[in-house]
């Protein structure tokens, strides 16, 4: 589809394509905010609003699963220009390239203030690694699984307080941070998430493991990387300031995805115990009795 970010009719920090709307629109005149999503039609007033999906959704083949391949697509779109905003070069940056992070005190009281019981043995189990200096310095590094299940990227979690973004990620929106193994996944939002529960299951549990979201949305690449692992059950606990109808929206993407491979899948939400925010905030000791209480 042809658009433009410049020219006429087209105002700064706005890019204008043809009008999905109005059907015979010849020119440019849709506006897309770039920052807020919003739109609207220069020719028609109706045809405006500030839900990028639904205009995502009007631009894809129709069908039950226009609206999540809407959201899958914005959200892909996100990941990669935020990437390029941030490394417009290559780092040339391998896995092997990262120190164990138990080698700095910093990571192991990070991981204890979080409330693993022996953040050494976590580290060392999970493969977590940190940089000496440079853009990935005061990160605590995760790996970053393909669906081959070797390591393609990472994500980095600042571990002093008030740095900003709290994660950095070096791949793409189809690495999955978490562990794939089992017949029961439980899905979560933050990989420090996923972490907490993979430490506490480890030697205990060995038909579940969790993946993180990397965020409020569910992208393609990742959507597709879960449904092609063929769980038989799903549990999708997000953190509690997730809206619920947000919640709802993934839980039925996921079981759209994954019951095309898997038509008995069970997919259910996994509510949090009163008092925490996210999973990553549970003791350790209290994960296993959490998940079977489900």
């Amino acid at each position: 589809m042809p658009w433009a970010d410049r020219g006429k009719n087209v105002s700064r920090g706005w890019i204008n394509i043809p009008c999905p709307f109005c059907g015979d629109d010849p020119s440019a005149h849709m506006g897309i905010h770039e920052d807020t999503g919003r739109y609207s039609c220069l020719r028609d007033p109706e045809h405006h609003g500030g839900d990028p999906v639904r205009l995502v959704q009007k631009l894809v083949p129709p069908g039950p699963a226009a609206r999540r391949v809407a959201v899958a697509l914005i959200e892909d779109w996100r990941t990669v220009t935020v990437a390029e905003r941030e490394t417009p070069e290559p780092s040339g940056l391998r896995w092997a390239d990262f120190a164990p992070a138990w080698h700095a005190q910093v990571y192991v009281d990070y991981l204890g203030g979080r409330g693993f019981n022996d953040p050494v043995r976590t580290i060392q189990r999970f493969d977590l690694r940190r940089a000496p200096a440079g853009r990935w310095a005061a990160r605590l590094l995760l790996p970053l699984y393909g669906a081959d299940g070797t390591v393609r990227g990472w994500t980095g979690r600042a571990v002093r307080a008030g740095a900003e973004p709290p994660y950095l990620a070096e791949g793409d929106s189809t690495l999955l941070a978490g562990v794939l193994s089992g017949t029961a996944l439980v899905v979560v939002e933050g990989p420090v998430d996923a972490l907490k529960i993979n430490s506490a299951l480890a030697g205990s549990l060995s038909d579940i493991s969790a993946v993180a979201l990397a965020g409020k949305a569910l992208t393609y690449g990742r959507l597709n990387a879960i449904a092609d692992r063929r769980p038989r059950h799903v549990l999708v606990c997000l953190d509690r300031d997730v809206k619920p109808v947000t919640a709802w929206q993934i839980a039925g993407q996921l079981g759209a995805a994954c019951r095309v491979l898997v038509p008995e899948v069970n997919i259910k939400m996994l509510g949090l115990p009163e008092g925490y925010g996210d999973p990553g905030e549970l003791p350790e000791d209290a994960v296993v009795p959490w998940l079977l209480d489900r």
